[in-house]
């Protein structure tokens, strides 16, 4: 979500570690900022964009 703030009820510390290892696995990033306990948690996630590539349809799935 581009430019948009996310409020979460409920936010558990472990959905953040979750999230950190699916960003990184994508080779992004995610930052969480809180003005303060109790207050709203803003998380931005970073992604590399994909580039598109030419050769795309000699590409055949695993059988």
């Amino acid at each position: 979500m581009r430019g948009e703030a996310l409020s979460v009820a409920g936010f558990k510390p472990e959905g953040l570690a979750i999230a950190r290892h699916i960003a990184e696995l994508h080779n992004g990033t995610i930052h969480a900022e809180s003005v303060g306990e109790g207050q709203e948690v803003v998380f931005t996630v970073r992604l590399p964009l994909l580039q598109k590539r030419d050769d795309c349809s000699s590409i055949q799935p695993d059988r």
